[in-house]
Formats: structure tokens, C-alpha cells, sequence
């Protein structure tokens, strides 16, 4: 976070719970120049987005803003997001939805997915969008069953857009297309159970667009049942905690924006404690690990501002569960903190 002098922050850090409403996760527009390589996630967190095997912006089709990804369906093109565990869906609602467009007909394709054939990774929850050899479009959830839950009734035409829209609601899966329910599902819970603790295996697969992960060891970036897409692909977008859209809706007619108003939480920040004040202590990052105090550790208010007094004596916080991966590692980090000292000439973690 700081690499050189700085300036004291003069505020309390943002708080990530209270000022999380939009979910979006992933945005991909697709902008820009004709057989460039350049794509950029326009989500607030600005993941790396890789090509693979020279996959490229387009400017012959597009939705919106002039250009679109496009895939020739051969050599395993297609597009990488960096790989992080926010992109787990677990038990959350979420939107996935995008626009695309058919270059080819007649061969069973993959679109979209966060899945490897490996067999390591078989238990772990996965989801991937496909076409089937006759050009109609599927959605799979592994722990729904063996056959995927969600299937358009119709065949897709080549060289045409369609929006493609999959929330889940609860327990409800629905698929649009063009703003139309087509298919639907109920997944029950119980197929949900430890879902969160298998899905842990599935956090350094990222999403891809055009090809998925097969099943060697380690997973290469290849697909081996289906074909690589062929054809466009704009306006990607991931929204996670919300299902955006419950019944039939008018497609968009532009390019989806974040609102100033909707800030997301930093998954960066794997502890921020700051007392409030009602004099209560929680950890405010996404992970909310559980935080007690130790010994005679008050909380107390001097004009407005809420502290944690220390009296060297035993007194001391203490995560009793950790959500997510605190450990430093080799990777960077920042830890930062105000303190008051009262008594000096004392050693003290």
C-alpha cells in the first residue's frame, strides 16, 4: 500500500459492509481498437484480463461501443480472468449475463465457465455455458446433477446477437435469452451441502471466456469434450449477492456503468477493525472474522472518536475464526494501525 513517504490519513477507512451495494464483479465492455489485445475489467476490483492464443478485439460486430471480443474457434483462444476467491459463487444469488454472437453453427461450443475437467477438481463447484451441436444454449451447475439444469427450448441462429442472462434466486435457477425466461430449475439445498467447504478447491480456477480447463495435471487451458467458441462476445458482466433480474425484462440498450453511488468493499483487506460507536468491535473486511477481547480491554469515546485501551497487562484481541486466507506468504502486504502510547520504555508487541 505505501512504497514511499506519505501523508496520514486524516479519516476513518471506508467502511466495506455499509457502503457495499453494487455487486458487480466482473464488467467487461470489449472496447477498443481492431486486433488489440488490451482487455480491461471496468469492475471496481480491475482484475487482469488475459487472451490466450491471440484472441482479440473486433470492430466488424459489436453490442455496444464499437468493438466486441472475438474468437475464431481454433487453438484454444479465448480469454483468461485472474483467478480469485471472490469468483466462487457459493451459496449467494448472482447474475452472469453477456451478449453473443454465433460465428459458426452445428458443433458443440464452450461460451463461458470457472470449471476444469480434472479430477481433482470434480466435487469442487463449477458452472459452465455451452452450445450443443444443434446450436441450442445450456447452463451447467455441477451439484444440481449429471445433465446440466438449464436449457434453452430453441435453437440459436448464426450471426445474430442474443443477451444471455442465468440468475440464481434462492433456489432458483433461470435462464433468459433476449430478456425471456426459457428454462428454469429449483435446486434444492441439500445439493448445496458443503458446498462452501469444496469450493475452496476451485479458488485459483479463474473464469474464462471461449475455452475452459482440462482434466491434466496440472489443468491446461484447452477444452477436450467441446469445441472453442467461434464467433463475438460483449458486455460481460458478473454480478455477485443479487439476482438482477426475477422475470421477464427489456434487454439493455447500452453499455452497463457502475453508479458512484454503489462502492464494493475491498477484498484486499483481510482485517479492518474500528470500533463504533455503540462500543461494539467487529471486523469490517469481507472476510468478518470473529474478534473477542482478553483481559480488562475497554472501549472507550474521547470527543466523538471510539479507541480500544490497552493497559499492558494482559489485555489483547483475538480472531476465534478466520475466514479466508490471512497468512502473508511471499505475497505483499500492509499492516497499519494509530496507536497512543501512555507509557514509554517499555518493550511491547
Amino acid at each position: 500500500k505505501y512504497t514511499s513517504n506519505f501523508t496520514a490519513p486524516t479519516a476513518v477507512a471506508p467502511d466495506p459492509i455499509t457502503t457495499e451495494y453494487d455487486q458487480t464483479i466482473l464488467l467487461l465492455h470489449f472496447d477498443g481498437a481492431d486486433s488489440t489485445y488490451d482487455f480491461v475489467d471496468s469492475s471496481r476490483y480491475g482484475w487482469q484480463v488475459k487472451n490466450s492464443y491471440s484472441s482479440k478485439i473486433s470492430t466488424t460486430q459489436s453490442k455496444f461501443g464499437g468493438s466486441s471480443l472475438y474468437l475464431d474457434g481454433t487453438a484454444n483462444r479465448g480469454v483468461v480472468v485472474e483467478a480469485n476467491e471472490l469468483f466462487l459463487l457459493g451459496e449467494d444469488d448472482f447474475t452472469i449475463d453477456f451478449w453473443m454472437y454465433l460465428g459458426a453453427t452445428g458443433t458443440a461450443r464452450a461460451v463461458m465457465a470457472q470449471w476444469t475437467q480434472s479430477t481433482s477438481y470434480s466435487s469442487a463447484p463449477w458452472w459452465l455455458f455451452q452450445t450443443t451441436s444443434g446450436n441450442v444454449l445450456q447452463f451447467w451447475w455441477n451439484l444440481y446433477s449429471s445433465s446440466g439444469p438449464l436449457f434453452a427450448t430453441s435453437a440459436l441462429s448464426g450471426t445474430t446477437w442474443y443477451h444471455v442472462a442465468v440468475t440464481r434466486k434462492d433456489d432458483i435457477f433461470t435462464m433468459f435469452l433476449n430478456g425471456a425466461i426459457v428454462s428454469a430449475a429449483n435446486v434444492p439445498r441439500s445439493c448445496r451441502t458443503g458446498y462452501k467447504m469444496r469450493q475452496a478447491r476451485n479458488k485459483h480456477i479463474p473464469v474464462t471466456i471461449g475455452s475452459y480447463y482440462d482434466g491434466s495435471s496440472p489443468p491446461k487451458y484447452r477444452t477436450s469434450s467441446l469445441s472453442d467458441f467461434n464467433g463475438y462476445i460483449d458486455e460481460v458482466r458478473i454480478v455477485k449477492g443479487k439476482a438482477v433480474f426475477d422475470s421477464t425484462f427489456s434487454v439493455p440498450t447500452s453499455a452497463y456503468s457502475l453508479s458512484a453511488n454503489y462502492p464494493i468493499r475491498d477484498t484486499n483487506v483481510k482485517l479492518l477493525l474500528d470500533p463504533n460507536p455503540s462500543f461494539t468491535l467487529l471486523d469490517k473486511s469481507y472476510t468478518r472474522s470473529a474478534v473477542t477481547t482478553e483481559g480488562s480491554l475497554g472501549l472507550g469515546a474521547v470527543r466523538g472518536s471510539v479507541y480500544a485501551a490497552f493497559d499492558g497487562a494482559g489485555d489483547y484481541l483475538r480472531q476465534t475464526s478466520i475466514v479466508g486466507d490471512m497468512a502473508c506468504g511471499i505475497e505483499d502486504f500492509c499492516v497499519e494501525s494509530w496507536i497512543y502510547p501512555i507509557n514509554g520504555g517499555y518493550v511491547a508487541q
